[in-house]
């Protein structure tokens, strides 16, 4: 079952593979070769590749990524995490992670891996995403530096004797 996600989706903005690297979450139409797709216009979280590390050539096949920077190639193809899979809370977990090569909790994202082949990806476009623990910290902030603290209501009054 898919989940949407939109109201979390705070912009997007048109960009090249080339600009794509491990960590950022994209948006794009999908239309795999020879397979039927239940998720045509999937949400993913980019993953890196175990060559990353070593600073080798990244991707599935040699063409997949660049080196060095981990960006999208023609050709390749990459792997990520479909977020229209998972719940809110368990997004907020992937988020927070710090190795995208070696993930905490894994098992908690496996039914949403995918690996997706460059060649049927069109309109692609990067988002920008906000959990919801990011959205309320983020509000705080604002609150606290403008000053203005949530109205509180006044305490009721007894009435007063005639």
């Amino acid at each position: 079952m898919l989940i949407g996600h939109t109201a979390n989706i705070i912009s997007k903005k048109i960009v090249t593979a080339a600009s794509v690297t491990p960590g950022a979450i994209i948006e794009f139409r999908y239309k795999a070769e020879n397979k039927k797709t239940t998720d045509k216009q999937p949400l993913v979280f980019v993953l890196a590749e175990k060559g990353e590390v070593a600073g080798a050539q990244l991707g599935r096949t040699k063409k997949g990524f660049t080196k060095g920077r981990g960006s999208l190639l023609k050709g390749g193809s990459f792997s990520g995490i479909n977020l229209h899979y998972l719940p809110m809370n368990v997004i907020e977990r992937l988020v927070l992670e710090k190795n995208f090569i070696k993930l905490k909790n894994w098992r908690m994202y496996q039914k949403a891996f995918r690996t997706y082949s460059i060649g049927g990806v069109k309109a692609l476009k990067l988002v920008e995403f906000k959990t919801y623990r990011q959205m309320a910290e983020e509000k705080k902030a604002i609150q606290s530096i403008e000053g203005n603290e949530p109205a509180q209501p006044e305490p009721p009054q007894q009435p007063k004797k005639p």
